[in-house]
């Protein structure tokens, strides 16, 4: 009774507290028609007609989203209607309503727990019978002993019982054991597609009319827990022809509500920004750090994106389709003891951007479940110019590399993302766009091409070692050829090195390079050659070192590698 008691005055003080203020209400049950993506948070737009009467009276925009920032709501009203006053609450009481994929699995999963429990309840009395015989397996007679043919029917009744039971009681316990199993899955999907009785907010809107009309009202407000990043897909078919890139973006929704086919923009301003007037910063220009070694591409950055060709299989095993600014982490519990899925914990990063800030609108409508997932956008797809060349270091990989030099992309309103490369719809690799740096040429790296063939091969009878004098001379001579296996023509940068000297001790003659370009304070040499179809091009490279004899001097460059050790 006493909780009867208090479950009542909850309930009286419930009605009381709806009540309170003595205005005739209108509820507005809308959803998003349009929404603005930022790059962090997202601005959701409502509208409604309504027809109102004369007087003062409260509309109510209910099944908002329950992250709603309160700061940023703003209403408007048409047709002269007054707002008084607009106030925000989160009402547990009025919770969002399920999708139809979520209300299918609860009710399997409600399902499943009505078939289990009738399982338990079957197990229960099966239980409850073999306790009883247990407790009844007095095999004596009151009068008199039983007889050994009395005796052996009751063992073998006992016998054959106890084994049926026990047979009955191990099924039911493994479709009981199946339906829970079933039963957590299900509650995972659900937990991780986010769904759930989740509270709702509510916006209060007190307002004045003159006399009855026709408003269209206008809800805004910003959610924090969305978001979006951008991603390339650049294409290149034949070495003659424009590359494509198209330009995605992956966008997230955390907001407790679905957006169901609602037009998106795109936007890369704040939207927080204020009223006030803005002020110019210092601009300076400083020098861009060069980037980390990166493979095959090594050293700076190579127009304005680098690929790691080696690398891409363990920093981007996701590929094209998941963002690297998202991840998934965490562990729960439901009340009940099942598992659920772990909630998605979004990452953010900081990135550079122009501070003229650029929308896009998205022609097609998109539905985004609040799920926290990303969702791939398309924004837009252009062709570009782009001329190819390939170079090759036969000292560090005997293959030849395409590279791909895009011009006529800086109009694009491009901003800092990853770049999914393909060549001929295969996926080569990941490479980092940086629309920052002052240039108009993006060189990317296309992959290996079989069709150019490298060989670098050491001329034995010019490499030696001899002492003169008391010190060393070691000689070393190679032969570089390449073969242009294309049906067209082909540029291809073929590097090598010469090594250089650090002490005065050790000198270094160059007697043979082929008309190569040398860079005298790296020891580097760029041939720049041009091949027909069919044709092979063959350079030479030939230095002398001389040291000390009784100096040593490592003269083979070395890289570390890891194997098994047995002893």
């Amino acid at each position: 009774m006493k909780n009867i008691a208090i479950l009542a005055s909850a309930g009286f003080l419930l009605i009381a507290l709806e009540g309170w203020a003595q205005l005739p209400e209108t509820l507005l049950k809308t959803t998003p028609t349009s929404i603005t993506i930022h790059l962090k948070g997202a601005e959701l737009i409502q509208t409604s007609s309504l027809n109102l009467k004369a007087g003062r009276q409260r509309v109510i925009f209910t099944g908002l989203s329950p992250k709603l920032n309160p700061q940023s709501v703003q209403v408007t009203a048409t047709n002269g209607v007054q707002l008084l006053s607009v106030t925000t609450k989160t009402n547990f009481f009025r919770e969002s309503e399920a999708s139809p994929a979520a209300k299918l699995l609860q009710d399997s999963i409600n399902v499943l727990a009505t078939q289990r429990q009738a399982l338990s309840d079957d197990k229960a009395a099966y239980e409850k019978e073999r306790d009883l015989l247990t407790q009844n397996q007095v095999l004596t007679g009151k009068e008199q002993a039983l007889t050994v043919e009395q005796l052996a029917k009751a063992a073998d009744f006992y016998r054959s019982r106890f084994k049926e039971l026990n047979a009955t009681l191990t099924g039911l316990q493994r479709k009981i054991t199946e339906m829970e199993v079933t039963q957590k899955r299900l509650m995972g999907q659900i937990g991780q597609s986010n769904e759930g009785r989740r509270p709702t907010s509510e916006v209060y809107v007190d307002i004045e009319v003159k006399a009855s009309t026709s408003s269209e009202m206008k809800l805004r407000y910003v959610v924090d827990n969305a978001g979006w990043s951008p991603v390339y897909d650049l294409m290149s078919t034949n070495i003659n022809e424009p590359v494509k890139l198209k330009y995605r973006a992956l966008a997230f929704n955390d907001s407790g509500i679905d957006w169901n086919n609602v037009t998106l923009r795109l936007s890369t301003a704040d939207p927080y920004q204020g009223a006030g007037q803005p002020q110019l910063q210092t601009w300076a220009l400083r020098n861009m750090p060069q980037m980390a070694d990166m493979g095959m591409l090594k050293g700076q950055y190579q127009g304005r994106a680098q690929l790691d060709i080696n690398q891409q299989s363990q920093n981007y095993s996701f590929l094209h389709d998941l963002n690297p600014n998202i991840r998934y982490d965490g562990a729960g519990k439901a009340a009940s003891g099942a598992p659920v899925s772990p909630e998605p914990q979004i990452a953010f990063e900081t990135i550079e951007i122009s501070e003229l800030s650029t929308d896009f609108d998205i022609p097609t409508p998109y539905t985004i479940p609040a799920d926290s997932k990303p969702y791939s956008i398309e924004i837009m797809e252009q062709q570009l110019e782009a001329t190819y060349k390939h170079l090759a270091v036969p000292k560090l990989d005997k293959d030849a590399f395409l590279l791909a030099q895009v011009t006529g992309w800086e109009k694009l309103d491009l901003i800092a993302g990853p770049v999914n490369v393909y060549r001929k719809e295969n996926f080569i690799g990941m490479a980092q766009l940086n629309p920052h740096i002052l240039s108009d040429t993006l060189e990317l790296s296309l992959g290996r091409d079989a069709n150019v063939l490298v060989k670098r091969e050491k001329v034995k009878e010019y490499s030696r070692k001899q002492f003169l004098g008391g010190n060393k001379f070691s000689s070393f001579s190679w032969k570089i050829s390449v073969k242009n296996n294309h049906k067209q023509p082909i540029s291809i940068e073929l590097q090598d090195q010469v090594p250089i000297s650090e002490v005065k001790e050790i000198s270094v003659e160059v007697k043979e390079i082929s008309g190569a370009r040398r860079i005298e304070n790296t020891g580097k040499l760029v041939w720049d050659l041009t091949l027909q179809p069919g044709e092979v091009k063959t350079v030479s490279l030939n230095f002398t070192v001389k040291h000390p004899e009784n100096m040593e001097v490592e003269m083979e460059q070395l890289r570390k590698a890891v194997s098994p050790r047995y002893f």
